[in-house]
Parts: structure tokens; sequence; C-alpha cells
């Protein structure tokens, strides 16, 4: 009788010693992904980057501690992709998929993206939608070394603002600046955001050598208050070399501000074309001089306006 207690006691031992070995031999996890946008702030008709930040936490539901290096194995993804979508934002994005290789748990690392701006989106908080694509280790046994491969499709929701700041729109150009002469570049400017802008600096700056503004590469003009829907036309002098083409040439208006929240805001600059006439030119048709030499008398010149300008 004690042999038989004896037997059923080393039997429950056993069983106990290879149950528990089982449960520790396995390492099973997975990788835990998340995404945010730290800058989520644009303005409409605003071309922008902007910088998605991934943190890869891991997710360890049986470890190894005999080789932790398995740990780390279960919760990396391999072979990810991410894909921006624009989801409800009025936002168009450029080149929407990255391909990042392999993503360990541990710090961030940061992924960019080219968004537009519609130019009539309306202010509010829309949810832009990032896909995650990737495969990676769920189970390892420490034993025999099988592996179980998994891949999985994740959409995380990405928050983006689109403020109701003042934004401008250029909405009309008049130029007689001409070729190896200064004018004046008159540019209508509509503030077509939601909010007034306050004291605004409203600056045009030369993107070329040819032509000068104000004698420089840029210069600026003043509003005190400038109302939504409000229209407000600047004259710029704008002096054109000899060497300068009767084609267009680029220029950027962007507009500095106050706005509601008394913040200095830079608005998205845009691009102006201003195309200077053709120099005014003239011939000598014919000369005649009464004039000896050492004495004084007429000398006249006969020119033709060539154009383009009857004067």
């Amino acid at each position: 009788m004690a042999s038989t207690k004896y037997k059923l006691l080393l039997l429950a031992v056993i069983g106990i010693t290879v149950t528990s070995g089982t449960a520790t031999a396995a390492v099973v996890g997975s990788p835990d992904i998340a995404a945010t946008l730290e800058d989520d702030t644009v303005a409409p008709g605003e071309q922008k980057t902007i910088e998605i930040s991934l943190v890869n936490s891991g997710e360890l539901d049986s470890g190894s501690t005999r080789n932790p290096a398995l740990n780390n194995e279960v919760t990396t993804a391999k072979g990810l992709t991410v894909s921006l979508g624009s989801g409800d934002a009025p936002i168009s994005v450029k080149n929407s998929k990255r391909s990042l290789g392999t993503l360990q748990a541990g710090p961030k690392t940061t992924v960019p993206f080219e968004i537009s701006v519609d130019e009539d989106a309306s202010s509010g908080t829309y949810d832009a939608q990032l896909r995650l694509n990737y495969k990676h280790t769920s189970y390892i046994s420490e034993g025999t070394g099988a592996r179980d491969e998994d891949r999985k499709t994740r959409t995380v929701d990405i928050e983006i603002d689109v403020t109701d700041d003042a934004t401008f729109n250029v909405t009309d150009i008049d130029s007689n600046a001409r070729v190896a002469s200064t004018g004046t570049v008159a540019v209508s400017v509509e503030n077509t955001g939601d909010s007034a802008a306050r004291d605004a600096a409203v600056t045009l700056q030369s993107q070329n050598q040819d032509l000068a503004v104000s004698g420089g590469d840029a210069t600026s003009r003043f509003v005190d208050e400038w109302e939504p829907g409000e229209v407000r036309t600047f004259n710029y002098r704008v002096s054109s070399a000899e060497a300068a083409e009767p084609e267009s040439y680029g220029f950027e208006l962007s507009v500095a501000f106050d706005n509601e929240d008394g913040l200095r805001t830079q608005s998205v600059g845009q691009s102006v074309a201003v195309t200077p006439d053709p120099e005014q030119q003239f011939s000598v048709v014919n000369s005649s001089s009464s004039v000896a030499v050492s004495n004084t008398g007429t000398y006249e010149v006969q020119l033709r306006n060539t154009g383009p300008l009857y004067l």
C-alpha cells in the first residue's frame, strides 16, 4: 500500500514538472505600434511635409529568461510598410507609401509624408488614415526552435487640424514693368480665411536676379487689420535689368500676421508670375549738323519710335 502511494506521488511530481517545463518553453508575443502626429495643424492651400512618429512598445505574452533575444524577435515588426490615406481630411498625399523594413521595440522612428491641403478646406479636425502592414514571429519553441509567422494589417487614425486662421489668395496681378526700366506691379490679395489678420506684413520677394523689388530682393507693405473676405491691393516698384527677357519671372508673396489669439503666424507662400514688357526702343532715322570746328551750332537727330508703346 505504501509502495502504491509512493508511485502515485512520484507520477504527480513528474506531471507537474512536465507541465511547468511546457509553459516556460514557448516565447509568445507581437509588435505593438502606436502612430502620432505632433505638428497636426495645417492651413487651406498649404503644401507641407508632415512627420508621423512610430513607436513599437512590443507585447510579450510569454518570455524567455535564458535567451532574451527570442523576446526581441517576437516583438519585432518585419517587412513593415506604411501608407497614408486622406480619410475624411481635405488633403492629397504625394508618394503615400513608405517601406521601413524592420521596426524593433524601442525608440521612435519618424516617417515623412508630403501633403497638399485643399484650397477651399473648411476649418476643423479630421482623420487621415495610416495603414500598417508587417509580418512577425508570433511563437518560438525554446526546445525545438519551431516558429510561427503571422502577417498583420492595421489602420490607425491620424488627427489633422485645419486652422481657422486668416489665409490668403492672390486674385489679380497688374504690371507695367518693362525690360531695362522700372515699373509698378499691383497685387490684389483676398483674406480667404475665417478670421481677421492684424498687423500684417505683405512681402513680395523676387526669385531671380534680373528683376528687383524696391532695389533689393524683397519689400513689404503693412495692413493694420484685414477682415475675412476683404481684398487688398498692394503696389510694388519692380526694376528690370537690361539682360531680362519679356517672359514670366517668379516671385513669392507671403503674409506674416497676428492671429486672433495674438500669435505671430506666417502664411503659406504663393507663387506670383510677373512678365515685363519688351524694352522701349528707338532708331535713328536721320541726323544733320551745321556746327563748325571750334564753334557752336545745331545738331539735329531724327528718331523713330520702334515700340512697343506709342509715346
